[in-house]
């Protein structure tokens, strides 16, 4: 043992006395010109080599700390920040940013550097960095304005800040106070208080409406949900939104569907702002967890539920049959036997579920059969047995339109005309199901110049245009039907009541003019160029001052050239040929 340690101080001297050997230097070692380094880490930049492009531009600046070089260099942080965002690496993504921060503290690509810090959980640093430069960019200034109020507390001010930081702090103040009232149950003048401070041309808008809405009395639904809908998918409000949309739009009961697709803090916000019981959180948990299990799990679900009421849980466990058909016997074990327009309802759904149309067409047909049947035993819901059938002959109409195979019940009709005509004589007053019809029986009477197709379109305008006096569409086609009977005086009749509803109507005043040419030329063809010109100076009426008719300024010197005053035409002719394109 002595001998060795005796042998250790012995190597240790004689060491001493040799030369020191230089280290061996590690790295690059590069000691070319700061101009080729640069040359160098530019080529590695547009290759989108970021990391090395870094060292390059970091040794050539230490050389001579060029303008563009730390521009360059600035560059090749931030795409190496993009590159450490795309693999997760948010907080490393983030201090490679940081390394961009110019004199005024400003970041290079501050949209990517927020979003790192938020993902990594640091919040109340991305919202520093907003507090301290206000954002320009609308995106920007929203995702500030959601920070500023969420933040624990707000940054701090700087004695040195500009007026729009103080403003972006006033309101932020005004904003977490108002929301602090709000959660902690305080009297709406109070909440209004704050939140008379938000201005509506601010960022904080967007909570301030979902404040006032939750506050406000719900009287008018489509009002709220207009207010509603000023907010984007893409605003960082969205979330709250959505909760407050679920708390306020609801009837009495609050849907599992709705339910399932917010997150637990959303549903803790609507449970706590709706008033929900303490049990009917966990009872909407385990329907919507019986709803991913399927339709069968949820009808099982729903027949457990003794204290519901149960005429809510027959119609919840009726919709659900046309997904299982052979749920039905249980279902009458449990609520009663089934209507006949509910048999035939569900059979109908559940033969669309399984792509079988014929099927579907004959179990809406029953459908709408069964509820003529009753509306005439029970009578006094004749009005609900008329909308009911209309909805259904509407359906059926367009499940022939998709379906071109699927033949009308008499086998000579087309099956879409088929089915509006029953929807028509159903619901009378449903207007797009009129105008659909009309403009089917006129493409037909057009192509197949079938009289009896041509008798039903103009019947069937005759009846809508003395139903829809005042609709634009219906005199529209009336003004066609005329004309294609040429009935003329009934057709200027009709386009002067479209031009009281739509004074320009270049459409209208086009077909008029053309109407009196074709009477100015079949009057020609009888030797009657008094008539011809009559008809002329009528149609002249259609014109506007600023839209002249080519043809029509020939067609009235062509007139005029037949009654012998050649000389006094050609200049009308040259001018109506010139309107016409020449």
């Amino acid at each position: 043992m002595r001998g060795n340690r005796h042998g250790r101080y012995l190597s240790q001297l004689q060491a001493k006395d040799q030369p020191l050997k230089k280290a061996h230097r590690h790295g690059s070692g590069n000691t070319a010109q700061p101009e080729i380094l640069a040359e160098r880490g530019l080529d590695a930049l547009q290759r989108e080599r970021f990391k090395e492009a870094i060292e390059l531009f970091k040794q050539a600046i230490r050389v001579e700390p060029r303008p563009d070089w730390k521009e360059r260099l600035a560059d090749a942080y931030r795409g190496r920040a993009r590159d450490l965002a795309a693999k997760g690496m948010f907080k490393e993504a983030s201090m490679v940013l940081e390394n961009t921060i110019v004199a005024d503290g400003v970041i290079r690509d501050p949209e990517l550097y927020l979003s790192c810090l938020i993902r990594d959980g640091q919040q109340q640093k991305a919202a520093a960095y907003l507090f301290n430069h206000p954002p320009e960019q609308e995106d920007l200034e929203a995702l500030a304005a959601a920070l500023l109020v969420s933040v624990p507390q707000l940054p701090d001010l700087a004695p040195s800040a500009t007026p729009e930081q103080r403003r972006w702090r006033d309101l932020a103040i005004a904003s977490r106070a108002a929301l602090a009232a709000g959660w902690d149950g305080a009297p709406a003048a109070e909440i209004n208080h704050h939140l008379n401070a938000i201005s509506l041309r601010s960022a904080f808008r967007p909570l301030r409406l979902l404040l006032k809405t939750l506050i406000s009395p719900r009287e008018d639904a489509d009002q709220t949900r207009r207010v509603l809908d000023t907010i984007p998918p893409g605003s960082p409000f969205y979330p709250l939104r959505q909760a407050v949309a679920a708390a306020v739009l609801r009837d009495e009961a609050l849907e599992a569907d709705t339910w399932n697709r917010l997150t637990p803090r959303q549903q803790t916000f609507v449970a706590e702002t709706a008033g929900l019981p303490p049990g009917a959180s966990q009872f909407l948990a385990r329907m919507a967890e019986a709803e991913r299990g399927g339709p069968g799990a949820l009808f099982n679900f729903l027949l457990k539920q003794a204290d519901l009421p149960q005429a809510d849980v027959r119609n919840a466990c009726i919709n659900l049959l046309p997904r299982l058909p052979d749920r039905v016997s249980q279902f009458e074990r449990s609520f009663g036997a089934l209507s006949p327009v509910e048999r035939n309802r569900i059979q109908a759904l559940a033969a669309e579920e399984r792509g079988d149309w014929e099927a579907a067409v004959r179990g809406w047909s029953a459908t709408a059969a069964a509820i003529a049947r009753d509306a005439i035993v029970h009578r006094g819901s004749d009005r609900e047995s008329h909308l009911a059938r209309g909805v259904i002959y509407r359906h059926l109409a367009d499940i022939a339109r998709k379906n071109p195979q699927i033949e009308a019940n008499d086998g000579f009709d087309d099956p879409v005309v088929a089915h509006l005509k029953r929807a028509c004589e159903a619901d009378p007053d449903h207007l797009p199901s009129r105008l659909d019809l009309i403009g089917r029986y006129c493409e037909d009477a057009s192509s197949a110049n079938d009289p009896a197709v041509a008798k039903d379109w103009h019947q069937l305008v005759e009846e809508t245009v003395k139903r829809f006096p005042d609709d634009a569409r219906v005199l529209q086609r009336a003004l066609d039907s005329a004309l294609a009977r040429k009935a003329y005086k009934q057709a200027a009749g009709f386009a002067r009541r479209l031009l009281r509803i739509n004074a320009i109507n270049p459409g209208v005043r086009r077909q008029m003019i053309e109407l009196q040419i074709s009477y100015a030329r079949k009057q020609m063809r009888a030797q009657r160029p008094d008539l011809a010109t009559k008809g002329l100076a009528e149609a002249a009426e259609w014109e506007r001052a600023d839209a002249p008719s080519g043809p029509l300024r020939i067609a009235r010197a062509l007139v005029e050239r037949r009654a012998g005053s050649a000389d006094q035409t050609d200049a009308k002719l040259r001018e109506g040929v010139a309107l016409a394109g020449g």
